[in-house]
């Protein structure tokens, strides 16, 4: 079965890690549409489910950036539940903080989910390195949400929570935008190539 996929980009500033995504999502992609912000992005979104919707007869299975959804969630718990193993077997305690770069919030959410199901004492400080628009408290709360009704329909029980027990954000390193590089992590990545 031949599967057609559309690609909704926002510009970043381009780089080699940047450049081999580009090749492989032309290689990958029917058509790429390259927007110039966040506010254009979901407007093409939009535009482009419509379009295929109506061209198509029916809705296409839509990847949200970062594929933040229930079921990739779910991956995330995975991993909590294996790191929450290797502790256990190494004899170590938890640690007290999980520091996790946000993006779209799906590694967050998912190690969040884990955190609140083995009622641990930890916190999760969150690196934002998208937008404050995608991840912010509220947005990463529904995603929770989701989730854990996801898991009832399994008969999964899931606690009540109070997600500021749980979570912390922190928006001071996001610098100019996404995929910009900091003033201070080019004088490191000098500083480096001075040692090395």
């Amino acid at each position: 079965m031949d599967i057609k996929t559309n690609s909704i980009l926002f510009k970043q500033p381009i780089n080699n890690h940047v450049k081999e995504n580009l090749i492989l999502t032309k290689k990958l992609s029917d058509s790429i549409n390259i927007s110039d912000n966040y506010f254009f992005f979901i407007k093409n979104f939009i535009v482009e489910i419509i379009k295929y919707s109506i061209k198509d007869k029916k809705i296409p299975y839509v990847i949200l950036p970062g594929d933040t959804n229930v079921i990739s969630n779910l991956g995330y718990l995975n991993a909590f539940y294996e790191i929450e193993k290797q502790f256990i077997e190494s004899n170590k305690k938890f640690p007290d903080f999980i520091f996790v770069a946000g993006g779209s919030g799906g590694t967050l959410t998912g190690l969040l989910c884990g955190l609140i199901l083995s009622n641990k004492s930890s916190k999760i400080i969150a690196s934002c390195v998208s937008s404050k628009l995608i991840l912010n408290y509220f947005n990463i709360e529904n995603l929770v949400r989701k989730t854990f009704k996801f898991l009832n329909k399994y008969n999964i029980d899931t606690p009540k929570y109070n997600i500021n027990d749980f979570l912390e954000i922190d928006f001071s390193s996001l610098g100019k935008g996404y995929g910009y590089l900091q003033i201070i992590q080019l004088k490191l990545w000098k500083l480096l190539k001075l040692i090395i």
